[in-house]
């Protein structure tokens, strides 16, 4: 399934659930056993290069996993930004990727919280298991890759074929086109 498919799922179920990341925000989803809850005091943006080097392991990449989507539950999407890998970054405007979740995913994703278990290490990729939590965990789990570069855990995302080559109207437009924007 699409990453935009896959949010079109997510936050339709999450008025019935929560969306993962939109349109380029996964192909895979949620999953480990803490949970990344929404948090008020999110910090407004994460530790980037300038930050000492993360170990290359399952744990350091759950960890940075979490954070993602504390962040991202949190609504903190241009503090999410840098954790996106820096490869697919370059295909990404911040400002269209800002505006595109705050409006299609903010309103769906409210309250709810994320679930982020059993990293897989294989190289310098990790696949982590996401889910939501509560109420919302009914819905199911999907597996999404962060990659290690420069001494960081990175989200990568599976398509970013709504971002590519659009500006925010076009990428609502695709997005709702698919059905996953709703705002």
């Amino acid at each position: 399934m699409k990453d935009h498919t896959k949010a079109a799922y997510w936050a339709a179920s999450a008025a019935v659930i929560l969306a993962t990341v939109t349109g380029c925000g996964g192909g895979s989803s949620p999953g480990g056993s803490a949970a990344a809850s929404h948090s008020p005091a999110a910090p407004a943006s994460p530790a980037a290069s300038s930050s000492p080097a993360e170990p290359e392991t399952a744990a350091a990449a759950l960890s940075a996993a979490k954070a993602y989507f504390a962040l991202y539950a949190a609504g903190q999407y241009a503090a999410v930004y840098p954790m996106i890998a820096p490869t697919d970054r370059g295909q990404i405007s911040e400002s269209v990727w800002v505006a595109l979740h705050r409006k299609c995913v903010s309103h769906a994703t409210a309250g709810l919280s994320y679930s982020v278990t059993s990293p897989v290490l294989a190289g310098t990729t990790v696949v982590v298991t996401v889910s939501l939590t509560g109420i919302a965990s009914s819905i199911g789990s999907e597996q999404i890759s962060f990659t290690y570069s420069g001494g960081q855990w990175y989200y990568q995302p599976s398509d970013l074929s709504i971002y590519k080559g659009h500006d925010l109207a076009e990428a609502v437009a695709a997005l709702k086109a698919d059905g996953g924007c709703q705002g």
